[in-house]
């Protein structure tokens, strides 16, 4: 016989059954096993892995500054870079003597910049040198400011600059933490809204993270001071408020 089809073998009784029979077979007892999974999986909604909501919000919190930063340098000019490296050493020195007498700690005082640059005449010649070297005084009593600046300005003298001066706080965790819980409320609360506009639930946060307040290095939260000093005068320095600021990005699921 041929094709496919069931033929009888002799008078042995051997059963002999086509290709195509005996694939048509195959695939009716694979779809008989297949079928049922994948009606129970198309059963099953789809829920996908984006699903919620992400929101980023600032938060600060302000505290009473108990560290003042004080930025000086010492310049003197001299015909020769060695006489001049000189002069300003001397005057560093006196500085430093007069910061130790007013209290400042060894620890607390450091030389942060050295320098020397030529002067230079109408004619393209070199006239001189000034060195400047810059002197860096941190204070653990912020009231005390102003009469160190005084003690450091009668030691100085002409050679004296003032770059600035800045405050802060020695410990800024507890400031970071009320800054940390004001922007996770502010962003839950925007979450939240976002979420009732969309007909869903908030479920739980997903991730967190933390960036500093623009102004910063990346890696530290900023921390600005407010009211600074009009002048040096004793008197005139104003501590005001210190302020550290941050960001927090904060993702939730849907519920």
């Amino acid at each position: 016989m041929s094709g496919s089809g069931v033929r009888a073998g002799g008078g042995r009784g051997v059963l002999v059954v086509g290709m195509a029979a005996l694939a048509a077979a195959l695939v009716l007892v694979l779809g008989a096993l297949v079928a049922p999974g994948r009606s129970s999986t198309a059963a099953e909604p789809a829920v996908s892995s984006d699903d919620g909501v992400t929101i980023t919000a600032e938060g600060s919190a302000s505290g009473t500054p108990d560290v003042v930063e004080l930025a000086l340098a010492l310049e003197a000019t001299r015909p020769r870079a060695d006489a001049a490296l000189r002069a300003s050493g001397t005057s560093t020195a006196a500085v430093v003597r007069a910061l130790r007498a007013a209290g400042v700690a060894d620890a607390d005082l450091r030389t942060s910049g050295l320098g020397v640059s030529p002067s230079w005449g109408k004619d393209g010649r070199v006239t001189g040198f000034t060195a400047r070297t810059q002197l860096t005084a941190t204070l653990h009593q912020v009231g005390r400011a102003g009469a160190v600046l005084d003690a450091a300005a009668a030691a100085g003298g002409a050679a004296l600059r003032v770059d600035g001066l800045s405050y802060g706080v020695a410990d800024p965790d507890a400031l970071l933490a009320k800054a940390r819980q004001q922007a996770f409320d502010r962003a839950r609360a925007r979450a939240e809204a976002y979420a009732q506009a969309a007909g869903r639930s908030l479920g739980p946060v997903v991730s967190v993270r933390e960036d500093a307040g623009s102004g910063g290095d990346g890696a530290l939260p900023r921390a600005a001071a407010s009211g600074a000093a009009a002048g040096f005068d004793s008197t005139a320095l104003q501590p005001g408020s210190t302020t550290v600021t941050l960001d927090a990005t904060v993702r939730w699921s849907f519920g």
